[in-house]
This record gives structure tokens, sequence and C-alpha cells, in this order.
């Protein structure tokens, strides 16, 4: 370009000077924009990648009409890359650039999109270019900035070559050296994620917790506090763990359970799971009741108690399992899952074959929910008054039988009287099915 022809007015020599510098810097600059938008950027026809070295000058030495492939963008960088000398400022820029592109290989998307680009690079090609071209740049350019989104590439890069560990060294790096940089909680996370597999539970616990303190951790909170419930559970903190759990839960902010997809689902009966086997460690009476009695909000109680009482089943406790649930009608005998609670006592003396349990609770269960019972002058829900009938049916015809069986075994008059009494109280609420239940 010639400058000495343009007319200039004022100080002419510092005007050429400044105007020479921004002619230099145009392309510098441009390149920059692309590297930061991620593709290459036109400008009237021609590309950032079509670059040329004069010295330590850069000029735009061709206007190439037309959009350019991705193979053609990719050799540009490459070429430019390679011929580039250390101190040109734009060379890092230009390698973190190339980087992504080759990163873009061997994504399944673009692979689908640039078959002729996969062939080129097959057997681990673009990984290999990829992981040298960043630590190239990080060896030639350890103090450049952006160099946290470097790093964060390089381990992607060292993950998907299955180098786990040199991943994980690459992730603390960013996360030490840059506690500021947009990846700092996924680095964080990661980190944590292979010391928890590792079973290094203290120092998971410690990264977990930079996760749920960070900015920008949008992603990854809820997932660190379900995981450092983990790592705490792991060390016996039953307490803390719980916490965690909870906060999960909270931070999850499930619908109702029937509404719920079947991965939601999946996730919420996870969560509880945690929060079951939690209490099961730390047994004693009353500790669901102690730990809710110091929060702030009551929300899941009942659900914390059923889940617990479902774990002691599987363990085949079934008295545990019965009397956990006995602890919340006890506890909390206005709640108004107080009656399914008794519903599922019921079922866990029958699973255990608790039969002298399982027909007294039956007794308390008719007091409390037949048809007449004071409790349906308060509680007027027709569906769940229809429910409660259906259970409470199928149970009197069962304890009916059950003592006019045991009369005709052993001829004892207390078992006749007891399936007598039975007898009637069908009758006098269920007559209408007599038939139909034989």
């Amino acid at each position: 370009m010639i400058i000495n022809n343009i007319s200039l007015p004022g100080n002419t020599n510092i005007f050429k000077q400044l105007l020479f510098k921004c002619i230099v810097s145009l392309p510098v600059l441009l390149l920059m924009t692309s590297c930061g938008s991620g593709s290459i950027k036109e400008n009237n026809g021609g590309t950032l990648a079509d670059i040329d070295i004069s010295g330590e000058k850069l000029e735009i030495r061709t206007q190439l009409s037309g959009k350019k492939t991705k193979k053609e963008v990719l050799e540009a960088y490459r070429n430019y890359v390679k011929t580039a000398p250390d101190s040109d400022l734009s060379r890092q820029q230009a390698l973190s650039r190339l980087a992504s592109l080759e990163l873009e290989l061997i994504n399944d998307k673009q692979a689908k999109e640039n078959p002729e680009l996969v062939a080129e690079n097959n057997d681990n090609t673009a990984l290999a270019n990829t992981i040298t071209l960043l630590e190239t740049t990080l060896r030639d350019y350890p103090e450049a900035k952006g160099n946290d989104q470097v790093l964060y590439q390089l381990a992607q890069a060292y993950d998907r070559s299955d180098r786990y560990e040199d991943s994980v060294v690459v992730m603390e790096r960013l996360a030490s050296d840059y506690p500021k940089s947009e990846h700092y909680a996924e680095a964080q996370f990661r980190v944590a994620e292979t010391y928890f597999a590792r079973g290094d539970y203290i120092i998971a616990e410690d990264a977990y917790t930079e996760v749920i303190f960070a900015i920008k951790n949008d992603l990854f909170y809820e997932k660190a506090l379900f995981k450092r419930g983990w790592t705490r559970y792991k060390q016996n903190f039953y307490e803390e763990a719980i916490d965690d759990f909870y906060d999960a839960i909270i931070e999850h902010n499930f619908a109702n359970y029937d509404d719920l997809s079947r991965s939601e689902k999946s996730q919420y009966d996870e969560y509880f799971r945690a929060i079951g086997l939690a209490f099961t460690y730390q047994y004693s009476e009353g500790v669901i009741r102690d730990y809710f009695a110091n929060k702030d909000t009551q929300k899941y109680l009942y659900e914390t108690y059923s889940v617990v009482s479902d774990l002691y089943l599987k363990q085949e406790r079934y008295s545990d399992a019965a009397k956990i649930l006995q602890q919340f009608t006890q506890y909390h005998k206005n709640s108004e899952k107080t009656i399914l609670a008794d519903l599922k006592v019921i079922e866990a003396w029958r699973a255990g074959s608790f039969t002298s349990q399982l027909y007294d609770t039956i007794e308390t269960f008719y007091q409390r929910y037949n048809p007449k019972a004071q409790y349906w002058n308060i509680e007027n829900t027709a569906s769940k008054k229809e429910k409660i009938d259906i259970e409470l049916r199928k149970y009197i015809v069962q304890i009916s039988s059950y003592f006019h069986s045991e009369y005709e075994k052993k001829g004892k008059t207390q078992n006749l009287e007891t399936a007598e009494r039975w007898y009637q109280r069908y009758l006098q609420h269920y007559s209408a099915y007599a038939k139909q239940d034989k």
C-alpha cells in the first residue's frame, strides 16, 4: 500500500505513522474477531485465513471471492501457524482457533456434515493435531490472555484421547490459575468427579464446595450439591449429607410426583433414596423428627419417613419399616399424609407376616377411617374416601375370613366372635358388595 501519495493536513509525518500502524494492525484485529466468534468471518469477499508473513508485518495477501470451505480454512490456518514467527501477536490466537477447528472434526455432527474432512483426519489425527497445537500455545505463550480457554480445550482433547489423568491435571491447573474463568465451575466439578471416583472424598468435597460457591455455576450447582452430599455420606457425616441432598431437591423444584416424566421420577427417587440411606445409618428413636425440628421447612417430611420405611422393607427389617411410619403418625397426627402412613404400616406388618400386629393395626385403622368415623367430617375429599373404602373393604374381608378359618380349625369361641364382629362391620358399610366379595 502507498501512503506517501495521500494528501494529509496538519502534522503529516505523525498522521502517516498512525495510519500505517492502523493498516498493519487491521489483519490482527480481524483475526481476533474471527477467533472470538468461533468461525471465519469474511470481509468484502476475503477471509482472515488469507494472510502471509512479511517479516513481522501482516498484510492481506489476496481477496478471494465466494465462501471458503472448512477444509480451505483449516489449510489457511495451518499454513499461517507454520510460517508465523513466535513474536507474531496473532499466532497464539491462530493456534487456539486452529485447535478449535480440529476439535470440530471429532464431533459426530461435524463428522456427518463433513465426511471428506473426517477421512482426512482418521486414526485420531485430528486429536493429535489439536493436542500438539494447544500444548504449543501454552508453551510459547504461557502468560497470554485467554489461556484458560486453551487449557479447557486441552483438557477436552486429553479426555477424548483417553488420557484422563492428563485431563484432570490440566483442569486442576485451570481452576488454580484462573478462578475467574467462565470454565472455573466446570473445571472444579470435573476435578471433584475424578477424586470421588478414586475414593478421595475429602478432596472431592472441597472441589464440589468450590463449584457450589462459584460464579456462573448454574449448570453444575445442583449436581455439585448432590455429589457433595455423597462425599459427606462416605465420610459418615450423615446429617451434613442430608442437608446437601435436601438442598439439591429444593434447587431442582420437582413438580408433583405423578406429573413427572420417567426420567424426572428416576432422579427424584435417586435423591430420596440417598436421604433414606443417610437416615438408616444413624437410626435412633425420633431421628427424623429431631432433624426437621431444626429446619425452617417441613416440606418432604412424609416422603422422608416413607423412603426410610421402604429401605427397611428391602432389608427385610419389617418391624423397623412399620415403626418408623408409626412415628410419623404419632408426631404428625394432623398431617394429610397420616392416612398414607397408616396404610403403609399395614403393608409392612403383612410383608413380615406379623399376624398379631397386622390385625391390631387393621382394628385401629377401622376405628379411624371407617365410613362413619369422625375423620370424614373433617376430611371431606371424595377421592381419598373412595380409595380408603376400597382398602378397608379388602381388609375386612381378609380379617373376617382369617378368624372364621381359625375357628373352624381350633373351635375357639373367641375366633368365632371376632369373625362375626368383622362380618357385621362389612354388612354395615359394604353390604352392596356382599355377593361380589362372597
